[in-house]
């Protein structure tokens, strides 16, 4: 009866792999042929807007590769008095397996310790989440959010379910990763603040490049991978 089981628990699992296996690869399939383009392209986010001035960053090969975007920007931009945050944009259009895992995951894997995480709410009652983690010496606040077609989500969870409901209706999409870093180091509730005052700065000019479902078409193509 034991080996009974163990093989009918087995064949279940098998199973379930497979229909999952099958699930991902009609997903992205389904998404990519749905995928719904950028206003713009994001190198035209401006490198200095309000007291902002802006740096391109080049990410290593190895970063870009396992990021696996269909396009990206990282900058680091400085307010008038040198202070600096690091901003982290990436496109995907489709690809429904490759949802990018959030800094609550990516941190920790790259030996970070959390120290705090809060799911924060602007002024209009849009979502995004707050970290803080430590490595030895260093201390990093991080602000973080996804864009689902435009509108704001956060946690890679809930952007992946919502976007598999799309799919299941028939309708498609693109997501928009957004992180903003600032060095916490000496003062955490000051880049909080540092941070706080970029992220509104910035979100106006997001909202001219993000994908919009009230203007953008469906299409059959997504950019070309960088």
């Amino acid at each position: 009866m034991k080996d009974l089981a163990f093989y009918a628990c087995t064949a279940i699992l098998l199973g379930l792999w497979a229909s999952h296996a099958q699930f991902v690869s009609w997903a992205d399939s389904r998404s990519r042929a749905r995928a719904i383009p950028l206003q713009r392209p994001l190198e035209t986010l401006p490198a200095s807007f309000a007291q902002w001035r802006g740096r391109t960053t080049k990410l290593p090969d190895d970063v870009v590769q396992a990021a696996e975007a269909d396009l990206y920007i990282c900058r680091t931009y400085y307010d008038s008095a040198g202070r600096a945050v690091t901003l982290y944009v990436t496109y995907y259009g489709g690809l429904y397996r490759n949802i990018p895992h959030g800094p609550a995951t990516c941190y920790p894997m790259s030996g970070w310790k959390t120290l705090d995480s809060q799911l924060l709410a602007d002024a209009t009652g849009a979502q995004y989440q707050k970290f803080i983690f430590s490595k030895q010496l260093e201390k990093h606040l991080v602000l973080y959010w996804y864009y689902l077609n435009g509108a704001r989500l956060v946690g890679e969870s809930s952007t992946r379910m919502s976007y598999a409901a799309r799919l299941l209706r028939g309708a498609g999409g693109s997501i928009v990763q957004v992180q903003i870093t600032a060095n916490a180091h000496r003062d955490a509730d000051a880049a909080h603040e540092h941070a706080e005052a970029f992220r509104k700065a910035l979100e106006p000019l997001l909202h001219e490049i993000i994908p919009d479902t009230t203007t953008a078409q469906h299409t059959e193509t997504v950019p070309e991978a960088r």
